[in-house]
């Protein structure tokens, strides 16, 4: 996991405000699919947590969010706290997500390569935690530039 000062779950705890605190677990989730997804698709972790709706940014924005959904271990609602939004912005990021794959076959390929390639990485990251550390040491996204191009 990442430690507690760097963790993407623990800097934007609380945005939208809620009463008690994230479990490890939790916060290790949240992490570990932001590293994935950041990794995979090239786009800084400071970008998928943040508020911008650029293009770019919402497949691995939506990919955080369905990893940690599909982990069962993650509420909606602390989904949308651990990103600053409250479960209703989350809930229509998955649905508006999905209704365009539906309707769209270009982007459903291209999107479901990128999802598994980064679910494989978020499940390495499990196994191997310091791995993750590594990977996201060469580049943090949150001091604002973009991954370099071997990543």
């Amino acid at each position: 996991m990442i430690e507690e000062e760097s963790s993407y779950a623990q800097n934007e705890w609380g945005r939208v405000g809620r009463r008690s605190q994230p479990s490890a677990k939790e916060k290790d989730i949240i992490d570990r699919a932001i590293a994935a997804a950041s990794i995979e698709s090239g786009v800084p972790p400071s970008a998928i947590v943040g508020r911008k709706r650029l293009e770019r940014y919402i497949a691995p924005r939506f990919i955080v969010y369905k990893l940690c959904m599909d982990s069962k271990a993650i509420k909606l609602s602390h989904l949308g706290n651990f990103l600053g939004r409250d479960h209703g912005a989350v809930w229509h990021g998955i649905k508006a997500m999905t209704d365009w794959l539906e309707s769209n076959d270009r982007s459903r390929d291209k999107f479901r390569e990128l999802y598994e390639r980064t679910e494989k990485r978020y499940k390495e990251y499990e196994s191997d935690p310091e791995r993750m550390v590594q990977e996201l040491s060469v580049y943090d996204g949150r001091q604002g530039d973009d991954l370099p191009p071997e990543a």
